[in-house]
């Protein structure tokens, strides 16, 4: 029996130290395998973000962040087409914010972004604007400024001490001539006299063009029929003048001899006789416009003394101050700068001489007045506090 034990013994023996060899073994490879993992850890298959597809045998990164769009691009749209100004359309979504300097349609400034309220004019010096609009489109740039000014008083055309404050309103237009017009109401609506921003829609919904910039320009024969059925008039008061709008001949009569006639090329020439017979060959030659019920009153970078309606108190002599009274002049400098300016409460003599000595404007003319002198700026309407109807035309730029 003891013989059998001890044989026994030695038979199991060999066989633990197998079994420790064994497990010895499995528990250094696995430390080793340990090691290699830790010192390579490129040859792991669970990369955090990296996401594998099974299906694939590419990888595809899968940031833990995500990079947030810039305000500036959150506030740049594709209607930015001039280059020092960001213009916002805020009716586009932001996925589809966009910069560009191709696209020939214009949006307007937010009013929270547009509208600038008691800061420095960028027009007069020295001068506070109580309110700054501004659009732009690919080509044209408008700026338009209510200032309030103090005017000399005047009695029996006497400059005196006293003083009144009047608000004028001041439009800065930078374009190029092709995109300067004088339009006709009648032209683009039912009736000869039509609300301005009726005047506008009927204008762009046909040339599929956007107009930035409206004003009243010539007068005419307000909302009457005549038996001539004409609606501008000639230098005399008649309504029989022949007159050139939009390119065309828009109204066949007497001859105007002391026209006003536009080119497309942005020169102004005065005085000119348009006729029927003449008319076609003005066009052929470039004329776009003309209006034959006004005249300068700066020409040449001087006044231009012509009498008013026959009456002889020429512009530059009406210092008038009455709070009913509005005027309205239209101006250039060379061929791609011009100006507008409404008058509230005073006379074309004080818009005449900020036009020249303020704003350094080197042709002007006058153009409707009373409740009709008005401005439009494109997303914001009448801009003015007149809120009229369009007497025969309006100036406008695209």
């Amino acid at each position: 029996m003891g013989n059998e034990n001890s044989a026994s013994k030695k038979n199991i023996k060999p066989v633990i130290v197998a079994v420790v060899a064994v497990l010895v073994i499995v528990a250094a490879f696995f430390i080793v395998s340990s090691f290699v993992d830790e010192d390579n850890p490129s040859e792991n298959t669970t990369t955090p973000g990296i996401v594998q597809d099974a299906d694939a045998q590419t990888t595809a990164p899968q940031n833990s962040e995500t990079t947030a769009p810039s305000s500036e691009a959150e506030t740049t749209s594709k209607y930015n087409d001039i280059a020092d100004s960001n213009i916002v359309d805020q009716n586009s979504d932001s996925s589809e914010v966009t910069t560009t300097q191709q696209v020939p349609t214009s949006k307007p400034l937010s009013d929270k972004e547009s509208v600038k309220t008691n800061v420095s004019s960028k027009l007069i010096n020295g001068l506070k604007a109580a309110k700054r609009w501004e659009v732009s489109s690919v080509i044209s740039k408008v700026v338009v400024e209510k200032i309030a000014v103090s005017l000399p008083v005047y009695e029996d055309g006497v400059k005196t001490s006293q003083t009144k404050s009047r608000n004028v309103y001041i439009a800065e237009i930078n374009t190029r001539p092709s995109r300067v017009s004088v339009v006709a109401a009648s032209q683009f609506t039912s009736n000869k006299v039509a609300d301005i921003r009726s005047f506008v829609k009927g204008y762009e919904d046909e040339m599929n063009q956007d107009i930035l910039f409206a004003s009243n320009n010539e007068m005419c024969a307000r909302n009457y029929d005549n038996p001539m059925k004409n609606i501008f008039y000639n230098g005399d008061d008649s309504l029989t003048a022949t007159v050139i709008k939009n390119g065309v001949i828009a109204q066949r009569g007497d001859a105007s001899k002391d026209s006003l006639v536009m080119y497309k090329d942005g020169t102004w020439k005065y005085p000119v006789s348009v006729s029927m017979s003449s008319a076609e060959e003005l066009i052929k030659s470039g004329a776009i416009a003309s209006v034959s019920y006004t005249y300068p009153v700066i020409w040449e970078g001087k006044k231009y003394n012509h009498p008013e309606c026959g009456v002889n108190t020429g512009i530059w002599l009406n210092h008038s101050l009455d709070p009913e009274t509005n005027h309205s002049l239209i101006g250039k400098i060379g061929t791609d700068k011009y100006y507008v300016i409404v008058g509230e409460g005073c006379g074309m003599g004080y818009l005449a001489e900020i036009m020249l000595n303020d704003l350094g404007v080197e042709y002007a003319y006058w153009g409707n007045g009373g409740a009709a002198a008005a401005m439009y700026v494109k997303g914001y309407g009448i801009v003015t506090p007149h809120d009229y109807v369009v007497h025969g035309d309006f100036f406008c730029v695209r």
